[in-house]
């Protein structure tokens, strides 16, 4: 999921390509933002009685780590790449 959504491109050093981070970081973050989103869901149900369909994609839940990049580039112009990248903009 990391490579899917993006946030692999922004890691590894310098002049070296992309490197992932080491372990499965989407395999934690997805787990906790499903339990925020069960959380929400009983807290729907508490105060209304309704019940909710709760679905969430590990690819999605990724894809909100990166709005700092997205923010970056469409505010700034600042392409998301690391010094040395090949396909860094000057």
């Amino acid at each position: 999921m990391q490579a899917v959504s993006g946030l692999t491109f922004s890691s590894g050093l310098p002049h070296e390509p992309p490197a992932g981070w080491g372990y499965s970081y989407m395999d934690h973050t997805g787990g906790y933002y499903m339990v925020m989103a069960i959380l929400l869901a009983l807290l729907h149900r508490k105060r209304t009685g309704e019940g909710q369909v709760v679905d969430l994609a590990c690819t999605e839940a990724a894809l909100s780590l990166n709005g700092p990049a997205l923010l970056d580039w469409t505010v700034n112009n600042r392409p998301s790449r690391r010094n040395g990248s090949a396909r860094q903009q000057p």
